[in-house]
C-alpha cells in the first residue's frame, strides 16, 4: 500500500500535465518561421479593445468574446500550388483528424477548403479550429476557452481574421 502512494505521487506531475492540441503544436512549431506568419491574441487584448472602443460597440464586443481565452493565427506567406506539397493538408490534417476533434463545416470554394473542427470537454467546446487550405493561402486559425459558437460567429463581422466569415456558415447550418 505504502508503495502505492509513493507511486501516485511521483505519477501526479505528469497526469496534471495539460497535453498541447495538435493545432496548438502546429501553430508552435512555424511561428516565427521563415515564410509564416502568426498572430497571438490573448484576453487582456480583448480588454484593452473594449477599453478604446465605443461604450456600445464594447460591450457587445465584450459579450461575443466572454469566455475565449486565446486566439492564434498562423498563415503561410507561399502556399504550395500542389496540395500533397502542402503542410496544412499533409502534416496539420492528419493529426487533428486522428485526434479527438469533431469536423462540423466544410465548405469548398475556388480550390480553396475550408474545414472547422470543435474539441469538447465535459460536454463543452474548449477549443474552436479553422484551417484553410488550397493554392490560395494556407490558415489555421485556433480559438481556446470556453466557446459559444453562436456569439464567435458574430464575432466575425468585427475581426478581420481570414476565414472567420465562414463562422457565418455555421450559424445557418444551425439554424437549418
Amino acid at each position: 500500500m505504502k508503495n502505492l502512494i509513493i507511486l501516485a505521487i511521483m505519477m501526479l506531475p505528469f497526469l496534471t500535465m495539460a497535453q498541447e492540441s495538435p493545432a496548438v503544436k502546429h501553430f508552435d512549431k512555424y511561428s516565427g518561421q521563415k515564410g509564416y506568419t502568426s498572430v497571438y491574441i490573448t484576453k487582456y487584448t480583448f480588454d484593452f479593445f473594449t477599453e478604446v472602443t465605443s461604450k456600445e460597440e464594447g460591450e457587445a464586443f465584450k459579450e461575443n468574446i466572454a469566455g475565449i481565452n486565446t486566439i492564434k493565427v498562423l498563415m503561410n506567406d507561399a502556399p504550395s500550388k500542389v496540395l500533397t506539397e502542402n503542410l496544412f493538408y499533409k502534416e496539420l490534417l492528419p493529426t487533428i483528424l486522428k485526434s479527438t476533434y469533431d469536423e462540423i463545416l466544410l465548405v469548398k470554394e475556388d480550390g480553396q477548403i475550408y474545414r472547422f473542427f470543435v474539441k469538447k470537454e465535459n460536454s463543452k467546446i474548449t477549443e474552436f479550429i479553422i484551417v484553410v487550405y488550397g493554392p490560395e493561402e494556407n490558415i489555421l486559425v485556433i480559438i481556446e476557452g470556453d466557446i459559444d459558437l453562436k456569439k464567435l460567429s458574430k464575432l466575425s463581422g468585427t475581426m478581420k481574421i481570414e476565414g472567420f466569415d465562414r463562422l457565418e456558415d455555421i450559424d445557418k447550418k444551425s439554424q437549418n
